[in-house]
């Protein structure tokens, strides 16, 4: 990975460069899936607003069913994602280096988080 390059760009970049690699499990497909998940978290509130037409001013302080359900499986996914990619990595036997480092990087920004956010307090 080239230095100066964020996290999310150096797995796209490892995606992009390996995509047609061999890989006995589908680390490619996890990196894809974190692009997704950090879009939506981005966006979550616009989603809220527009797609599932909810705001806290105008429907009141009570989210509707698909506000919850749609916040839980956001979360569900982010929390999900570093432990499937460990899962997927401890088994990934044939692949390439650069596709396995750019998940290992990005598991281990994982690791360090939660033990800033869930120990350091």
């Amino acid at each position: 990975m080239e230095q100066g390059v964020s996290v999310p760009e150096a797995g796209r970049l490892a995606v992009q460069a390996h995509r047609d690699d061999r890989c006995d499990q589908p680390l490619a497909l996890m990196l894809r899936l974190l692009s997704l998940i950090l879009v939506v978290l981005t966006f979550q509130q616009a989603i809220i607003r527009n797609l599932l037409c909810y705001s806290m001013s105008r429907d009141g302080p009570v989210a509707p069913c698909r506000v919850v359900c749609f916040r839980r499986s956001s979360m569900l996914a982010t929390v999900l994602w570093p432990i499937v990619g460990y899962w997927m990595l401890s088994h990934a036997h044939n692949c390439s280096t650069e596709l396995k480092t750019a998940v290992r990087v990005i598991t281990g920004y994982y690791m360090i988080v939660a033990l800033v956010v869930l120990v350091v307090p």
